[in-house]
């Protein structure tokens, strides 16, 4: 049974957006402030999870609605009709992966079929979405799903190593393991197949609208080279891509510690190449009237490579800052205007020098009690913001990645400068926590 929450006055036909919430705070509640400032009022259906970090949108919220799993397409449907019940429903989306399939799907149930669910729905099965990219001919890692411990060898020479072994429906980097050999691959499987079951996310891939078995897991062979991110929008059939990003600082456990726009030293023919893969890759999947963020390698054999393509959101907040700093474009305000059909709400942009986004994780694992050292940062003069990325009382995992801080920078003068200040910033933070 669902917990309905009734903030609004009376229902007055206003224009509700419906948000619909798994897990996450920093994009759900910038989506939120988008609507709000559109003049929408503001439906939530929410999980179970009631994190500090979104405390406040939840109780600002003109209706809310709690169920008890937020990836069900029938059970969201059912709370969308009692948040929305006496408005006009001019939107329904979510920023996090395990829903952002589901809102698409609530919303055509509901009547609006502006935006197809069913290329969202390719998007979150990254198997399928290897498939059809393939089909269509476009440069493609070898990739196999292993469903079982026996088929390690045979998948590892289908595929070739090193690999790359994640979850089908996977999120935020959960899970995302390189492998070298087979006894890596089939340690891998079993830990993967092991946190799918019974991990803190395991509700993705146990629920009825999990693309694949619970037990099953994706391996591609491992990409080489320079790793870019872009935010796509899709109006009317018209693709435009929007801001390259580099992606100049990566490791294997965190992946994502920094992003910058421009790209250092990529000559124009190459981005180029890059923009245009990746149209061709929205194309064949056939997505339209939404944002997708996807995520690129430039491989040294293949050239411009998708690794993957989130539809129906756009990117995490460093990606949505950058590119609102470069190109006026705030992604979650398009996301929100292209599925009204209203028109694009753009500025111009706020800096023409390069910008950095770093993002400091948490080494400790436990309850957070406090973040240190955030005036500190704030005073470096190459800092331009600086936002927790934790509040007291929320729970570190390092199951999946929860950034600390995160930092917009500029002033810097090229990729080994950029690196340094990250350091310099990533040793003023310190994290007070209790383990549990």
């Amino acid at each position: 049974m669902a917990d309905v929450t009734d903030h609004s006055a009376v229902a007055d036909a206003a224009e509700m957006v419906l948000l619909v919430r798994d897990l996450g705070a920093g994009g759900f509640v910038r989506l939120a402030s988008m609507a709000r400032a559109a003049g929408c009022r503001i439906g939530v259906v929410n999980g179970p999870n009631r994190d500090p970090g979104v405390a406040e949108l939840l109780s600002s919220a003109d209706r809310l609605v709690t169920v008890a799993d937020p990836t069900n397409v029938d059970e969201v449907t059912e709370a969308a009709r009692q948040a929305t019940d006496g408005y006009r429903l001019g939107a329904v989306l979510s920023t996090s992966d395990g829903t952002v399939a589901v809102a698409a799907q609530v919303a055509e149930r509901l009547g609006l079929r502006r935006t197809p669910a069913a290329p969202i729905m390719v998007t979150r099965d990254k198997f399928r979405a290897r498939q059809v990219l393939a089909e269509a001919g476009l440069a493609q890692p070898g990739f196999a799903l292993l469903s079982d411990a026996g088929q390690v060898e045979q998948v590892a020479a289908q595929v070739g190593l090193p690999a790359v072994v994640k979850p089908v429906n996977g999120t935020g980097s959960y899970l995302v393991r390189v492998v070298r050999s087979v006894p890596e691959l089939a340690a891998a499987y079993q830990e993967l197949v092991a946190a799918q079951a019974s991990g803190p996310l395991a509700h993705l891939y146990t629920s009825e609208s999990s693309t694949v078995p619970a037990t099953t897991v994706l391996v591609e062979g491992a990409l080489q080279g320079r790793e870019f991110c872009m935010d796509v929008v899709v109006r009317d059939g018209q693709i435009e891509p929007l801001a390259l990003i580099d992606k100049f600082l990566i490791d294997e456990r965190f992946f994502e510690l920094g992003f910058v726009d421009p790209p250092f030293d990529l000559p124009e023919e190459r981005a180029e190449r890059i923009r245009a893969h990746v149209v061709e890759a929205i194309r064949a999947l056939g997505i339209d009237n939404t944002v997708a963020h996807v995520e690129i390698i430039d491989d040294v054999t293949l050239g411009p490579t998708v690794v993957e393509v989130n539809a129906g959101r756009p990117g995490g907040v460093p990606p949505m800052v950058l590119t609102q700093l470069t190109t006026g474009v705030d992604t979650a305000a398009e996301l929100l205007a292209v599925h009204r059909g209203v028109p694009s709400p753009r500025t111009a942009p706020k800096l023409t020098m390069p910008v950095a986004a770093l993002n400091i994780f948490p080494t400790a694992t436990g309850r957070v009690r406090a973040v240190h050292g955030l005036d500190k940062v704030a005073e470096h003069p190459d800092v331009i913001s600086v936002d927790a990325g934790l509040a007291p009382g929320q729970v570190v995992t390092d199951e999946y990645e929860s950034h600390m801080i995160g930092i917009m920078v500029a002033g810097f003068l090229d990729r080994d400068d950029l690196i340094e200040t990250y350091h310099q910033l990533a040793s003023m933070v310190t994290l007070e926590i209790e383990p549990i």
